[in-house]
């Protein structure tokens, strides 16, 4: 393998590639002292900070002092944050679960996509807010990229179809697990139930509001509030997404079989 010397200028396209592929290239560090970390053990804690306090939380300068390290020690293994968060996430990708059974139908194996991708998402709700026009590219985004690809193998569509398959699939379950993510976030810093805010805000709503005025909100509102138990349930639009999307991808399989 080639020896390479990492550039720690920001925004280096080339120098966070090659963090990305560290195990299959050699990087020779800046001449300096010797560090004592290596740099999984930064992404680890990275990873740490976010999962427990949320991706703005992660700081350059946090991470320094979660690790008892100066700040400019991190700047000997990463530019910044924005090279950070990729390796961040390409190590989640790395390790998350692949659940896709080989000898089962197309819908099975779509369901598995979804819920390996939720279950993700659940063990770092930051993930779901992640979001680069161009991918890192690292080994974790390309293999998890390749057995998603490869689960939709039996749709019978063409490369560019199952690409948007797969796209759709994913944006559909970063949205719900925002959805999720953010019920959570409301329900611990209001240190309120959503029974209890309801219950709390019912009577001022109760004057200010207009059924009259407004008689589908307050009539499908009702209805959906009474039926699922709030505003948002989350379980119920995890169903609902994933119930839709096998529908529609159904449609798209069989409006394909009918033009041929």
């Amino acid at each position: 393998m080639r020896d390479l010397v990492r550039d720690q200028k920001a925004n280096d396209p080339a120098g966070l590639m090659k963090l990305l592929w560290r195990d299959s290239v050699d990087i020779v560090p800046k001449p300096g002292r010797k560090r004592g970390l290596a740099i999984e053990g930064l992404i680890e804690a990275a990873i740490g900070i976010a999962d427990e306090h949320g991706l703005a939380a992660m700081t350059i300068r946090g991470l320094a002092a979660a690790l008892h390290k100066p700040t400019m020690t991190i700047y000997t293994y990463v530019s910044g944050k924005a090279e950070l968060v990729p390796l961040m996430l390409d190590t989640i990708y790395q390790r998350m679960d692949r659940s896709a059974p080989a000898d089962r139908d197309w819908r099975d194996k779509v369901v598995r996509i979804a819920e390996d991708n939720r279950r993700l998402f659940e063990r770092h709700p930051w993930a779901a807010d992640v979001s680069f026009g161009r991918p890192s590219l690292g080994p974790g985004t390309i293999a998890k990229y390749e057995y998603e690809l490869a689960a939709l193998e039996d749709l019978g569509v063409d490369d560019v179809t199952r690409d948007s398959v797969l796209t759709h699939i994913l944006v559909v379950v970063a949205a719900v697990a925002r959805a999720s993510a953010n019920q959570d976030l409301e329900v611990r810093s209001s240190a309120q139930s959503d029974e209890e805010w309801w219950r709390e805000n019912a009577p001022f709503l109760a004057l200010a509001f207009d059924p009259e005025k407004f008689p589908l909100a307050a009539r499908i509102g009702a209805a959906a509030g009474d039926a699922l138990g709030g505003a948002f349930n989350a379980e119920h639009s995890w169903t609902f997404a994933v119930d839709r999307m096998i529908d529609g991808i159904e449609a798209l399989i069989g409006r394909g079989r009918s033009s041929t």
